[in-house]
């Protein structure tokens, strides 16, 4: 899901019908359907434009959306990405960061220049991804547990680390007050789930 805070709408989105519903934040009544023609990944509100990004993981592309007029403005393409799913933006520098689901991979995409500046290795299919502002920092938690970390250093991607968390370890938040990182796994030693809280060392 994803906020439009000049519209009060939450958009939320159905993987495999490949839509976008557009629900009112106060009343919770729905305002649109949006068919992006593809299944749909995660969408993410770009305040520097006024508009939704969308990664559509079923056609292979990035879709921008007026949220004032519900339609596709833009379709920017993720050559290389095998199916976009989740997305981080750097709202700053209008730079992407894509979870590319079905290639271990997340592609860093120029928003401005339409395309696909680099790709870097992460784990096996990507889900959550995270952009923290402040320390120009972006993590990536696959399916398959690891957590691949990157810094945004001169207009380029570098690798961090990557490492193995927990099985499950797919989904994280982050506190851009503090740089924490926020990871709950359904599995932990005691055998329930848990909330692991972890703060950066570099």
């Amino acid at each position: 899901m994803a906020y439009d805070p000049v519209r009060h709408a939450v958009w939320t989105t159905d993987e495999h019908a490949g839509t976008e519903t557009v629900v009112d934040a106060d009343s919770g009544a729905v305002r649109a359907t949006v068919d992006l023609g593809g299944e749909v990944g995660n969408v993410v509100y770009d305040p520097a434009i006024d508009r939704m990004v969308v990664a559509v993981q079923g056609r292979g592309h990035l879709a921008v959306i007026d949220p004032a007029g519900f339609t596709v403005t833009d379709r920017i393409p993720t050559p290389g990405c095998d199916g976009p799913h989740g997305e981080a933006l750097d709202a700053a520098d209008q730079v992407m960061f894509v979870g590319c689901e079905t290639g271990a991979a997340m592609a860093t995409v120029d928003l401005a220049a339409r395309t696909v500046t680099s790709q870097d290795p992460v784990g096996d299919t990507p889900d959550v991804l995270v952009y923290d502002p402040g320390a120009h920092r972006v993590y990536v938690a696959a399916e398959s547990g690891v957590v691949s970390v990157f810094d945004r250093r001169d207009n380029n991607t570098v690798t961090v680390g990557a490492a193995h968390l927990a099985d499950g370890a797919h989904t994280l938040a982050l506190d851009p007050a503090t740089h924490h990182t926020y990871f709950p796994i359904p599995k932990g030693a005691g055998d329930g789930p848990v909330l692991y809280e972890f703060e950066p060392t570099t």
